[in-house]
């Protein structure tokens, strides 16, 4: 009877050290569209933030002309339920922009990320160190990317057409 209760007690003395495991198994980006952003959950800002931003029109022309939809792509990476300024406010300001724009979301890639150490398929060429990113290229060489460190909370038009034309 000793030998069955010291049995059961090392068991489950074992099961608590295992469930105390602090390591996060490495989670995977997620491809996600504008309509998936429109209607999902973690996203519920994201169409009032766009709503309400309009961006400028002067900087919406230049980027009209100045993104050639042959040569540049614009990678997003982001976290759904972050409440910080970069992703519930430049984000969808950015986005506002490059839609406005016309950007054809052909050239808009978005991935949506729990933390910026999930893996995703760029990761030979992206280093996500913060959320949100936006990583701008040309003929698939990084030319520039837009922060949130950036971001002063009313130019998210000027950070992208400044990040396309580099």
């Amino acid at each position: 009877m000793k030998r069955l209760i010291l049995l059961a007690a090392f068991s489950l003395s074992v099961l608590g050290l295992w469930s105390c495991n602090s390591e996060v198994p490495p989670t995977d980006a997620q491809l996600v569209t504008v309509q998936e952003l429109n209607s999902s959950a973690g996203y519920a800002w994201f169409p009032s933030e766009t709503g309400i931003y309009t961006p400028n029109p002067a900087i919406v022309n230049q980027l009209k002309t100045s993104f050639d939809t042959n040569a540049h792509k614009v990678t997003v990476y982001v976290k759904p339920t972050c409440s910080c300024k970069g992703t519930q406010k430049l984000f969808p300001q950015v986005m506002k922009t490059l839609m406005a724009a016309n950007i054809p979301m052909r050239c808009i890639t978005i991935y949506s990320m729990r933390s910026s150490s999930d893996k995703h398929p760029m990761m030979d060429k992206f280093v996500v160190t913060t959320l949100p990113v936006f990583y701008i290229t040309r003929n698939d060489s990084i030319r520039s990317s837009i922060m949130d460190v950036d971001y002063t909370g009313d130019n998210a038009d000027t950070l992208t057409l400044r990040a396309i034309l580099r």
